[in-house]
């Protein structure tokens, strides 16, 4: 019983560091498509100013 329990709490452990990666990686994608939108907003403002 004890070593089933210590790998069960293994398989968890990992579990749970593959879902908040994913989770960090999504949340990384998210701040990039949303800072690239905004600069490519604000260099066709900028572009537009010029003219």
């Amino acid at each position: 019983m004890p070593v089933k329990t210590a790998i069960t709490i293994i398989a968890d452990l990992v579990r749970s560091l593959v879902i908040s990666g994913l989770a960090a990686a999504g949340v990384l994608l998210l701040v990039m498509a949303g800072s690239a939108t905004a600069g490519y907003c604000l260099w066709r403002l900028w572009q537009r100013a010029r003219r």
